[in-house]
């Protein structure tokens, strides 16, 4: 089974926000890049998602992550966890 995997996810206004720049982003991005093992890089996405609350304020996400196998402990748990549930567990 493959698992996904989030490498980051930045909030606009925070502080891992990327810079406007775009050698400078660039750079932020390649530095998200690093933290994803090099046998999986060619599965990174990176999404951009935003909204608004009720009130009229807004917000910006961006999120970057790869994909990669479950590890055997992972896969051990998911199969407790069918065991223990009787179903697929989601999430």
């Amino acid at each position: 089974m493959t698992k996904t995997k989030r490498v980051s996810i930045c909030f606009d206004g925070g502080d891992d926000w990327p810079p406007e720049r775009a050698a400078d982003f660039m750079g932020w991005f390649q530095a998200k890049l690093r933290n994803i093992p090099s046998q999986y890089r060619g599965s990174a996405t990176i999404a951009f998602n935003g909204g608004c609350y009720g009130d009229g304020d807004s917000y910006t996400e961006i999120t970057i992550s790869y994909e990669r196998p479950e590890t055997p402990e992972e896969r051990a748990d998911r199969e407790d966890r069918i065991r223990k549930w009787g179903k697929r567990p989601w999430g």
